[in-house]
């Protein structure tokens, strides 16, 4: 009898100190592993911000943005803008990184498209180049909202090699 009670006692101990732990199952990876994001063109950059934007990740959305970043509203939103207390058409890239976290938080999902064309090469300055883009940018959430429109998107290479975008001029209607 007294042996039953002392067996019966080390298996209770040792399930009370084993917890959930299942010898047999491996142990699962708990974080996601970056995906390799190529910003050495810039096609490569365009879609690199796509990516991250669609998969919510502010600081791959950050690295696609130069430090003197600036985003343009377009000119017919201004009176929409100075009704939500923005009274500049442009901001810099801190303005644009709480932008971006909040929507970021807001929205349950959120998808940008870009069209493919072509890029060009500024004329006073030949290591930045231009492209303009038709976007759709969906986002779910209360409410269901979807803008699309054109951007123009000013981008630059980077000591580091990799390119970044120095201007971002939005050219839908909101």
């Amino acid at each position: 009898m007294y042996k039953k009670i002392c067996w019966i006692l080390l298996v209770a101990v040792c399930l009370l100190f084993s917890g959930c732990w299942n010898p047999f199952s491996p142990p699962r990876a708990t974080s996601k592993k970056p995906v390799f994001l190529d910003r050495s063109t810039p096609e490569g950059l365009l879609f690199a911000l796509v990516y991250t934007y669609n998969h919510k990740d502010i600081d791959g959305y950050l690295a696609c943005l130069a430090d003197s970043f600036r985003f343009e509203f377009a000119r017919t939103d201004s009176s929409y803008l100075w009704e939500q207390g923005i009274f500049q058409l442009w901001w810099g890239k801190d303005k644009e990184e709480l932008a971006t976290r909040n929507l970021f938080i807001e929205r349950q999902s959120i998808e940008l498209t870009l069209a493919t064309t072509s890029w060009y090469k500024w004329q006073s300055d030949t290591t930045i180049q231009w492209t303009r883009r038709y976007y759709t940018l969906s986002l779910d959430g209360s409410p269901p909202d979807e803008i699309s429109g054109y951007a123009t998107f000013f981008v630059k290479q980077g000591t580091d090699l990799l390119w970044q975008i120095i201007r971002w001029v939005d050219e839908a209607k909101l």
